[in-house]
């Protein structure tokens, strides 16, 4: 099963954004993930870092990030931002599915980069 994928399924929501998009924003994950690190699930977690990014794009509408409070009429949202490493990722579902994976794979520190 290939990222895209992967992708379409447990996004369907992003097919409307065609495929060269995605592909796009399949590129732009690839260097958040790592295959050695997270094993068989190398292609999920890819995928679900992803459908993260599509989901910023999608919801930021220009921002430079997610607004504090939103409102239109009688309805009103409020997003807080979580603090802590993982931050930006905890604000969509499929940025905590990433989480998920990257916590069932982590031992001891976590590390976001490698210098050579």
């Amino acid at each position: 099963m290939t990222v895209i994928d992967i992708v379409n399924d447990i996004a369907p929501e992003f097919d409307v954004l065609g495929v060269d998009l995605i592909e796009r924003f399949i590129g732009y994950a690839e260097c958040s993930v790592n295959a050695d690190f997270f094993g068989c699930d190398y292609e999920l977690a890819w995928a679900y870092m992803t459908a993260h990014m599509l989901e910023l794009r999608e919801n930021r509408k220009g921002s430079s990030g997610y607004a504090s409070l939103k409102k239109e009429g009688d309805l009103q949202l409020q997003y807080i931002m979580p603090a802590g490493i993982s931050g930006q990722l905890a604000t969509t579902s499929y940025g905590a599915e990433f989480i998920r994976l990257r916590n069932k794979y982590a031992k001891g520190a976590f590390c976001a980069a490698v210098i050579n």
